[in-house]
């Protein structure tokens, strides 16, 4: 059954549909076995993960499947070959520098210092 679903606030907002298409519905139905959920603070590495090893800037919605591989949100064991999509350079410069800004926190790379 559709559900029309809240409004979210989220960096993979090209994802984040709030009103299910009935003909994609159905579609997804008879092709789809399983749904991953990444949090927001996964898609971020994701998308710095890409900027920063590969050089490639990509949206939070495009950074998505990254992110179910780098957090192990799938057994990757059994399959020889995996094929990732990344779609979309649509970010706006504020939350990438958001995302850079947070990252190199996390990781130590910066730090602030209060005197």
């Amino acid at each position: 059954k559709i559900k029309n679903a809240k409004s979210v606030r989220t960096i993979a907002d090209g994802i984040a549909v709030r009103d299910a298409n009935p003909i994609n519905f159905n579609i997804i139905l008879e092709c789809v076995d399983d749904f991953i959920q990444v949090d927001d603070e996964e898609i971020a590495n994701a998308v710095l993960f890409l900027l920063e090893k590969h050089k490639i800037i990509v949206e939070g919605a495009g950074a998505a499947s990254v992110a179910t591989l780098l957090h192990q949100k799938i057994n990757t064991q059994n399959h020889k070959k995996i094929g990732v999509v990344l779609s979309g350079g649509n970010i706006d410069a504020q939350m990438l520098n958001i995302i850079i800004e947070k990252g190199l926190f996390k990781s130590y790379r910066k730090m602030q210092i209060h005197v």
